[in-house]
């Protein structure tokens, strides 16, 4: 049979172990604590990025959209004709732009039949691309600027809308994201 004192040892043995273990898994819950506050801070800083670009993009969008509107408000439509292609080379390919050469036409002077108070400019700014997406001597639907004639753009819905679309578009996205970062920082 075992002594009293060699229960009463073992007793404090086992207490030691068991606060020991409860010590560790202290310990292991405050690391947890604190990783989980780490990473809601982290979410916090992301999601308020998110909103930061979020309105900086919503900005542009509503510039450009707005751009865009008065830009239409005041142009007249012309017919372009490509001439040929712009060349330059981009990292690992080489790239093409569009060279539409275009009449303005003065609205006093304009005649269907003479191009008397017409003036010959070159559209610039089209944008590069990795292939040549037009013939040389293809027409193309112009609009320009009746103030600003050098003020030029192709009339299709893509060249005209893009940066608009894009802006609202990556606003939106930032900010439905934000949303979705502050409803898991509520709920941890």
């Amino acid at each position: 049979m075992k002594k009293k004192s060699e229960i009463g040892q073992n007793d404090c043995i086992h207490k030691a172990a068991q606060d020991h273990h409860h010590e560790e898994l202290m310990a292991r819950e405050r690391i947890r604590a604190s990783r989980m506050r780490t990473a809601a801070r982290s979410l916090v800083i992301i999601r308020i990025s998110c909103f930061a670009i979020a309105v900086v993009c919503l900005a542009a969008g509503m510039y450009h959209l707005v751009d865009t509107v008065v830009f239409l408000s005041n142009s007249a439509d012309t017919t372009g004709i490509v001439s040929g292609y712009r060349e330059s080379r981009a990292r690992y390919r080489d790239e093409y732009e569009p060279i539409v050469e275009y009449r303005i036409v003065s609205d006093n002077l304009y005649s269907s039949n003479d191009s008397r108070g017409s003036e010959k400019r070159v559209l610039e700014r089209i944008g590069y691309s990795p292939k040549k997406p037009y013939e040389v001597g293809s027409r193309l639907d112009v609009i320009y600027d009746r103030h600003n004639p050098g003020n030029a753009r192709l009339k299709d819905f893509w060249n005209l809308w893009r940066a608009v679309i894009g802006g609202f578009a990556s606003g939106a996205f930032l900010l439905a994201l934000g949303a979705c970062l502050k409803r898991i920082v509520s709920a941890s």
